[in-house]
């Protein structure tokens, strides 16, 4: 399944705090989107605030954007040169939702996910980078284990 969106990372030293929201097709026609467990949680908590704020409150706006604020996981990065860094990446708090119309699927799970990547700078100067990855993902409700692996093109702030 490929998908396209945006990884965020907050780094902390050599730990990260992980975020992701990508969006693309799957494989049976429809759309797949993984995002966080607290984006999604978010996204549930919006859906339920009318224009007056009414049905839940205003106080849960605010919870709604904490939540936004949760990490999918985290990361820790080990500095192999000025060129090259590997990332083990652990997200515990992910969230994939799937959706077709023929046949009518709407489906989705929270999930966990443990990855390896290897950043190598291919434009230092613009701290552009390239990374292949590989991975696990576990979707909790169904018990279903599942491989990914891709390659990613991205800037880091500091390398």
């Amino acid at each position: 399944m490929e998908s396209f969106g945006l990884q965020a990372y907050y780094h902390i030293d050599r730990f990260t705090l992980n975020y992701q929201l990508s969006v693309g097709p799957n494989l049976e026609g429809g759309i797949y989107v993984h995002a966080t467990g607290g984006m999604a949680a978010a996204g549930f908590i919006f859906s339920r605030i009318d224009s007056t704020q009414r049905i839940i409150g205003g106080g849960m706006a605010v919870v709604g954007v904490i939540c936004m604020l949760i990490p999918e996981g985290i990361g820790y990065e080990i500095k192999q040169s000025e060129k090259l860094n590997a990332d083990i990446i652990l997200n515990p708090l992910g969230y994939e939702y799937w959706k077709r119309k023929d046949p009518y699927l709407e489906e989705w799970s929270l999930s966990a996910t443990a990855m390896f990547r290897l950043k190598y700078m291919i434009f230092p100067k613009q701290n552009v980078f390239l990374a292949p990855q590989a991975g696990v993902s576990y979707m909790y409700k169904t018990g279903l284990l599942g491989f990914k692996a891709g390659i990613m093109i991205g800037i880091h702030p500091e390398f």
